[in-house]
């Protein structure tokens, strides 16, 4: 496996010191070998307890290949502009998923958390980032393939994040329209009607003092309105303990009246 970390080759606009826009990227790109064996029903299967192997080139095995840009504005007065756009790659092909790993604009004023508009990571995400131990990486070793909403990106989203209040951190957004796929399949996403769109409601709340590390999250999926309508609900708690030689990560979680599938699910996680 061969992964190559761009970082921080900046473009400065010159009409403001404090004013940046910066390129940066990961392409991590390595060989897998993949062996499945079919089930022994032959209404399931075409060719009964046949086993398959393959080998060849991957694109993210460490970590998403992606590339992104990220620029901030000095609106005077600790007011800053702030925006993402990052895409994620295929490295074994060049293709691209546009910039759906994250499309935000918002706004930082200093003393207060940031305000985001736009796609990207959802609150519990955020909340959840050290406490699973392969950093939600290595596909189905990451802890998102059992615990969806801990690594999940909504598209249409209103983020609001509080300042450190002494290793206290709290969280909360709204989706208007999630841009995932249906959560429980009711009805056609994309309809006109606020009631017709898969929206979200996110919280979360992270500690983190000295050797520990705490999250909470709750999100509550809202889909369309109808006779199979229903509200999907995932709550997750984790913590980390540092002593300094190991340490040590645990996580509980729940899904309600469905299932959330994380962003493990392609290439372009």
């Amino acid at each position: 496996m061969l992964t190559i970390t761009l970082n921080g080759v900046g473009l400065v606009n010159n009409a403001h010191a404090q004013s940046s826009v910066t390129l940066y990227g990961v392409v991590d790109l390595g060989f897998a070998y993949q062996r499945n064996k079919a089930g022994t029903s032959p209404d399931v299967f075409t060719h009964p307890n046949t086993i398959y192997s393959q080998f060849g080139l991957v694109s993210g095995q460490k970590a998403a290949s992606r590339w992104g840009l990220k620029g901030v504005e000095d609106l005077g007065r600790g007011l800053k502009a702030v925006f993402v756009l990052e895409s994620g790659i295929d490295a074994t092909n060049g293709s691209s998923g546009g910039f759906t790993r994250q499309s935000t604009l918002g706004l930082v004023q200093n003393g207060v958390g940031p305000m985001d508009l736009g796609r990207r990571l959802s609150p519990g995400s955020i909340a959840f980032v050290g406490i699973d131990p392969f950093n939600t990486n290595f596909r189905q070793a990451s802890l998102d393939s059992s615990m969806g909403a801990t690594n999940i990106r909504y598209s249409n989203m209103l983020a609001l994040a509080t300042k450190d209040f002494n290793g206290f951190q709290f969280m909360a957004g709204y989706s208007f329209e999630t841009g995932l796929k249906a959560v429980d399949s009711p009805a056609q996403a994309g309809a006109f009607g606020t009631s017709n769109k898969f929206r979200v409601v996110s919280i979360a709340v992270r500690y983190s003092s000295g050797p520990v590390l705490l999250s909470v999250m709750f999100d509550t999926y809202l889909s369309p309105s109808s006779k199979n309508s229903s509200s999907v609900k995932q709550w997750c708690v984790g913590g980390v303990y540092d002593f300094k030689v190991v340490k040590l990560h645990a996580a509980f979680g729940q899904n309600i009246d469905g299932r959330v599938s994380g962003s493990n699910s392609g290439w372009w996680a």
